[in-house]
């Protein structure tokens, strides 16, 4: 008996790019509450991008190793920060304007984040480990929490867990790296989107 290889591809919604993880099975998996999460989300449907979806971001760990991109996926590729003096890092297609990776400083280069929302994933199942920023959730905005998010922890020992793992240096990695691919992009386009407002649209940039 023959068993299929398992893949963990980030790929935009026109299938034009795509980032292929050679260490396929996820870091960690959560589900994430923020706010900005939700207003990048937004974003990308306001473009024209993946629809925006309720619930909490399905938001995927990777190890930080990258098959090399397609010749012609560079020109389909650009990154954008929510606001001035942001720290996360989307990268974006123009083709069809999916975000199909995020960086943030707190990761350390160790880690790449997939937000399933915003790009069509394939990757090996795993559990959520636990939910993020529940201080972000506003019924009144969102809904009831999702019972599948509800049932996760959102504590100090959980907390202390889901950083040691996006902190765990990589070891052995063979391909390149996240920060390879957003070194040879031009500067981010700052959105100019404001804090801690749902319903952020394109139109509120700057």
């Amino acid at each position: 008996m023959t068993y299929a290889r398992p893949t963990a591809e980030s790929r935009c919604r026109c299938g034009s790019v795509k980032l292929r993880f050679l260490r396929p099975t996820p870091v960690v998996h959560v589900h994430c509450c923020c706010i900005s999460c939700r207003q990048g989300r937004e974003w990308v449907a306001s473009q024209g991008g993946p629809p925006m979806t309720g619930g909490p971001t399905m938001v995927y760990y990777f190890e930080n190793d990258l098959a090399p991109l397609e010749p012609d996926a560079w020109a389909r590729l650009y990154t954008v920060k929510l606001r001035e003096g942001g720290c996360t890092n989307r990268l974006v297609t123009t083709c069809c304007h999916s975000a199909i990776a995020l960086d943030h400083p707190f990761y350390d280069g160790n880690v790449v984040c997939v937000h399933a929302d915003t790009c069509d994933l394939t990757t090996p199942p795993v559990p959520p480990l636990r939910r993020l920023y529940t201080a972000d959730w506003d019924v009144a905005c969102d809904g009831e929490m999702p019972a599948a998010t509800a049932a996760l922890e959102d504590s100090d020992a959980m907390r202390e867990k889901f950083a040691g793992l996006i902190k765990r240096p990589r070891a052995g990695a063979t391909g390149i790296t996240l920060q390879d691919i957003l070194a040879r992009l031009p500067p981010p386009v700052i959105l100019g989107l404001p804090e801690n407002v749902r319903g952020a649209r394109a139109g509120d940039a700057s």
